[in-house]
Formats: structure tokens, sequence, C-alpha cells
């Protein structure tokens, strides 16, 4: 158990508390590159247990803790935003990029057609696809076809989706408050009360 996993500007890093209650964190990121270092997400590698997927300034890169031993994938040289493992695949947003996908976290393709150019903060999952928060709004797609734009045309930081309502879901813009749909994106409505939203943290799937 590594305790608590971060990611940030400072890199990959693993805390443990100690006898008075307090986080210790030890840094996983010595020897790495200034733009490896700076991690905006990361996420437990699905497929190989003690591992981490991590989106930097140069890509995403593979952390193997049981070895303390880090591994570059393909998805090389592109800023990365956001990490998603969803419907049987890992799933990267980047910066400048689109999307993309790949089915065993070093080789990455392009994901669906029509974010090519875009610079994507979010990714969440639907019930049959994927939801992205871009520098223009709200993308959904399967990764096959052709990603549909939906909701407000703002810089999205972040995307949710509920796990038991099908159709509802939740973006957040930096500036632009927060948004809300109910029928899977058909019609979207600003919530009131916020100015500018980073974050949204969807409930867990009841059981």
């Amino acid at each position: 158990d590594p305790g608590v996993v971060a990611a940030s500007p400072y890199g990959l890093a693993f805390g443990r508390s100690s006898g008075h209650g307090a986080k210790r964190w030890r840094s996983r990121s010595d020897g790495l590159r200034l733009n490896e270092r700076f991690s905006s997400a990361v996420l437990a590698h699905p497929w190989a247990p003690e591992s981490w997927l991590v989106a930097t300034e140069d890509g995403v890169l593979v952390y193997a803790a049981a070895e303390d031993r880090w591994e570059r994938t393909e998805l090389a040289g592109l800023p990365c935003r956001a990490l998603l493992y969803a419907h049987g695949s890992l799933w990267a947003g980047t910066d400048g990029g689109g999307i993309r996908r790949s089915a065993d976290g070093h080789s990455w393709l392009r994901a669906g057609t029509g974010l090519d150019h875009d610079s994507v903060f979010a990714l969440s999952a639907t019930a049959e696809g994927i939801l992205a928060g871009t520098l223009q709004g709200i993308c959904a797609g399967d990764g096959d076809s052709t990603w549909q734009r939906s909701g407000p045309s703002l810089l999205v930081s972040a995307v949710a989706t509920h796990p038991d309502e099908e159709g509802q879901w939740l973006a957040s813009a930096n500036p632009g408050g927060l948004w809300r749909t109910e029928d899977g994106g058909t019609r979207w409505s600003q919530v009131g009360g916020f100015d500018s939203v980073r974050t949204i943290l969807a409930p867990e799937k009841a059981t």
C-alpha cells in the first residue's frame, strides 16, 4: 500500500501517515527531466500491480513502485492533462493533440476524429462512451467516430457523470461556472452561485 499518491508540478509523491497523524511525503520523481516531473494526473495501472500512469508535460510515463523504475511510453513529447480507464481502454487527454487511447498503457493511438489539435483538460466515462472537457467546450463520443460538441463554448476544466443516472452530466468552466444536463447533453443549464469551478467529484456508484 503506497498510502496517498499525488501528482503535482513537483512530480509524483507517495504520502504515509506518521505516528502523529501528519503525512510524510516521499518524491518518486528524482532523476526525471523537468518536463517529465511536471505532472497533471495520476492513475493506477489497471493491468500492472503497483504501477502508476502519470500525465506529464512530456507525455505519459509509467512508474513501477516495486522496482522504483520509470518507463517512457509511446505518448511522448506532448503535454498530457487527463487520464481515465473506462470501457476496457486507457484514455489520455492531451494539450494540442486531442484524445489518445491505449490497450496496454505503452502504445497510444488517436481516438476518434474532430479533436486532432484540441486541448483536452478532463475526461469522464458515460454509459457508452467518453465525455471530455476541452478548450472550446464539452465533447462526447466513443473514440471510434467523430467527437460531438455539446453545451457552452467555454474552457471546460472538469467533467463528471452520475454513475446511477444515465445522461446526468456536470461540467465546469473556468471562468464560466457550473453547468448541468439531465438528457445526455441535449440541453444544458447553468447552476447558479458559481463563477469559476476547477474540479468536480462525482458520487460513487450505489451498491
